[in-house]
C-alpha cells in the first residue's frame, strides 16, 4: 500500500507529499497491529468496525478520536484492502 501511495500522482500533476506518507504508513501499521492480521483476504468487515470502535472511544494507549478523523482513518484503510 505504501509503495502504491508513494507512486500516485495528483491531478495537478504532483506527487503525495511525506507527510501524508507517514500518516498512511502510521494509520495502516495501527489497524494491521490492533486485528492482528496481515493479509487484506484475512481481514473480516468486523475487523474493520471494531477498529473504528476503538478509535471513537479510545483505550490506556490512545485517546479517543472524533467522528472526521475515524472517516479519514477509514478512508486510509479502505485503499490498503482495496
Amino acid at each position: 500500500m505504501i509503495h502504491d501511495k508513494s507512486t500516485t500522482i495528483k491531478k495537478d500533476g504532483t506527487r503525495l507529499d511525506d507527510d501524508t506518507l507517514t500518516s498512511y504508513e502510521r494509520v495502516t501499521r495501527e489497524f494491521l497491529d490492533t486485528i492482528k492480521r496481515t493479509i487484506p483476504s484475512d481481514i473480516a468487515k468486523q475487523d474493520l468496525k471494531d477498529w473504528m470502535l476503538k478509535l471513537r472511544v479510545g483505550d490506556e494507549k490512545h485517546k479517543a478520536v472524533g467522528h472526521n478523523t475515524v472517516c479519514n482513518y477509514y478512508i486510509s484503510i479502505a485503499c490498503f484492502l482495496t
